[in-house]
């Protein structure tokens, strides 16, 4: 056999290698933080403090650029593998060695620091709660771990974490700095909450994760499983603990096998080239080359410069078109031979036998409905309620009920200062739905008209509108809840005309103050079930009229509605109330939810069951 391909070939060998004359590459020193050594084409640094959990210490940032720099300028590496030796890969910060060590020099690492904003004492004495904080002594100290940190993000070559048992706090700040991580399904990953601890010094968290869900981490300091890790793309794979080294080292050793730069790529491909006319004499890393090479024709990764984003726009715009046109020659030239008469793409692609969308078409346009709402003297109405039906058949409607179904509502149970608030947060699109409900008069308006026929009209455009089932849901129950409100007419008085207006107000505040009402229904316990006389709830009369709720609920609908009819064990017996979200004068009405629950697969309506002890609710009888 032939000598290996260039691109098997160490880069430091062979009659071309600009290494060739050079002398060896000098052995890393003795680290006091972690290990070096180079197996291969993988230069592999691992954490070993194990006893302390692999806590960062004024060494580690300095010791890992350091070997960092040493694996970048190895022509024998290909990938850099991080890990920690021990229980997990790092705890975070030696917060026991700063605060029990500060005087006896034990965070002063083993360059003297002496004097400088590294000295312990320095920041003793800027920490003293009866002196004066300086912000810029702890920037100076902090921005130093993070540019050694960062040595993994700015290195030529690319870098792997590799995560178990835990990597918590400033250990974030070391492994999201590297290009790919691969963590055990069972280990944990997060940071402090960043009100109490300060926010991460790098950036990186909404970087990888985007903004919401960052935030939903910073703020609470939850941590995430290795496996919801990789469902949330923070990592790149999640494998069980036993398997976390077999599948980091079948990623190592495919990266590692990439050519370390265009030239040994493009020597390789010619070397291949001139192989083709007898397959039978190929080397077997000939072979493997086709597999492995990148087709596109300017190697693996584009300069640093580029990846950190440090190429003007027009620059950046002009390298991307040039880069597409190398590749269109590219793949013209390498395209293999067609058959005449054969098409590229092949026949199983084409569709057939597929009826088109159903577009723009009038849901009321139904003979069976159009005589019924004649014959029920709803007639008037009639012009309205095809004006629903041809909205229900519009592109744009259903499109709003696929976003509805698909986007399932959020339960917020706290705001962003830590104040309990009970809403849940919906789709743009199910707000829609519900206004254009509410203002065609489909959810509780025929009970304020006189006219004939108002109640069909009303049956006709429900009926029509049948985008989504979810908002019908409220739509409904505002509807059901006028005539059993009319048992109480003072409470009638107050709230009918705004359960009837044709005004979609949404939010939690004084009903009295906004334009229109959604009224829900909150009766089912989970004892009972359907049996409500077997409800548990009480309701206490208090002196001023109304009623203190105490007790739970398993099925509460619609839960961003203004009022819910709830069932409740009174003094003379199972009683239906009046039970506001918001009290009058805008103070919130005590009731807590505990869950969001899929019901019938109606992710819209997400039935909530909520509860409340030893806390009572205002309602109305």
């Amino acid at each position: 056999m032939s000598d290996p391909a260039p691109w098997r070939r160490p880069a430091h060998e062979g009659a071309g290698s600009p290494y060739r004359d050079a002398g060896e590459v000098a052995p890393a020193p003795s680290y006091r933080t972690l290990t070096y050594e180079v197996d291969g084409r993988v230069a592999r640094l691992t954490f070993d403090r194990p006893e302390q959990g692999n806590s960062i210490t004024p060494d580690t940032p300095v010791e890992l650029a350091d070997a960092v720099e040493r694996a970048d300028l190895d022509p024998r590496v290909h990938v850099i593998v991080l890990s920690g030796r021990g229980k997990g890969f790092c705890g975070g910060y030696d917060l026991a060695a700063s605060a029990e060590g500060l005087m006896d020099g034990a965070m002063t690492g083993a360059t003297p620091r002496g004097g400088t904003v590294l000295d312990p004492t320095v920041q003793m004495h800027n920490h003293d709660p009866a002196g004066t904080w300086d912000p810029m002594v702890d920037y100076a100290m902090m921005s130093r771990f993070t540019r050694g940190f960062a040595s993994l993000l700015h290195a030529n070559k690319p870098t792997v974490a590799s995560i178990h048992g835990f990597c918590v706090a400033g250990g974030t700040d070391i492994a999201l700095h590297c290009d790919q991580i691969v963590i055990a399904a069972d280990a944990k990953i997060g940071y402090p909450p960043t009100r109490v601890w300060g926010v991460p010094s790098a950036g990186l968290w909404a970087h990888r994760l985007g903004d919401q869900r960052a935030k939903r981490l910073l703020l609470t300091g939850d941590t995430l499983t290795g496996r919801e890790a990789a469902e949330w793309g923070l990592a790149i794979e999640a494998p069980e603990p036993e398997r976390l080294a077999e599948r980091t080292e079948a990623l190592v050793q495919r990266i590692a096998a990439m050519p370390l730069n265009q030239p040994d790529h493009d020597q390789a491909r010619a070397e291949l080239r001139t192989a083709r006319p007898g397959r039978a004499e190929q080397p077997d890393d000939l072979h493997r080359l086709r597999r492995h090479l990148p087709s596109h024709p300017r190697g693996l990764r584009l300069p640093a410069a580029r990846r950190r984003g440090r190429l003007p726009a027009g620059r950046a715009r002009a390298r991307r078109g040039a880069v597409r046109r190398r590749r269109t020659r590219h793949q013209q030239r390498h395209r293999p031979p067609q058959r005449p008469g054969v098409s590229t793409m092949s026949s199983t692609h084409e569709v057939f036998n597929q009826v088109p969308p159903l577009v723009g078409h009038d849901t009321s346009a139904d003979p069976a409905l159009l005589e019924g709402i004649e014959r029920e003297g709803a007639g008037w109405a009639l012009e309205e309620i095809r004006e629903v039906g041809r909205l229900a058949g519009t592109a744009e409607a259903i499109e709003w009920g696929r976003l509805a179904e698909r986007v399932p509502p959020r339960l917020l149970t706290h705001d962003r200062y830590g104040r309990r608030i009970d809403e849940v947060e919906y789709v743009p699109a199910y707000h829609r739905l519900m206004e254009t409900a509410v203002s065609h008069g489909i959810h509780a308006a025929p009970w304020g008209d006189d006219r004939p026929g108002a109640h069909v009209a009303r049956a006709a455009k429900f009926y029509s509108w049948n985008v989504d089932a979810g908002h019908g849901c409220p739509i409904s129950m505002t509807y059901a809840v006028v005539p059993a409100l009319r048992a109480n007419p003072a409470l009638a008085a107050r709230f009918e005309p705004l359960l009837t207006n044709r005004v979609y107000d949404f939010g939690l505040r004084d009903p009295e103050t906004k334009q229109g009402l959604v009224a829900g229904m909150s009766m089912t316990e989970k004892q009972g079930g359907s049996d409500v006389r077997a409800n548990t709830t009480t309701a206490t009369p208090q002196p001023d009229g109304t009623y203190r709720i105490v007790g739970h609920k398993w099925f509460t609908s619609a839960p961003m509605s203004d009022m819910f009819l709830t069932l409740a064990q009174a003094p003379g017996g199972l009683s239906c109330f009046l039970l506001p979200r918001v009290l009058p004068g805008g103070e919130a009405n005590p009731i807590r939810f505990l869950r969001l629950k899929d019901k019938a697969r109606q992710q819209v309506q997400r039935l909530l069951r909520d509860r409340v002890r030893r806390r009572g609710r205002l309602a109305r009888r």
